[in-house]
């Protein structure tokens, strides 16, 4: 029996609309290398494969995606 450790972050990313926020994300996941993340507030209505590999990293795609309302809402899981 193997034991494996897991890490989860969860983020209010207050949109991912933005580069900036983007390339931030992106530098908080590769630093802390989390099995899990959990994302609110990411005000997207749709999530292309190139805009998720601007914030994901590879071992944290696929993922799952519940759209924003207008300017409201939006959450991603990875």
């Amino acid at each position: 029996m193997s034991n494996r450790a897991f890490s989860t972050l969860c983020w209010n990313v207050c949109g991912l609309g933005q580069s900036e926020k983007c390339d931030e994300v992106s530098r908080v996941l590769r630093k802390n290398n989390p099995s899990i993340v959990c994302f609110q507030e990411t005000k997207l209505q749709e999530i292309s494969d190139f805009k998720s590999a601007t914030f994901l990293p590879a071992p944290l795609r696929p993922f799952v995606h519940l759209p924003s309302a207008g300017a409201s809402g939006g959450i991603l899981t990875a």
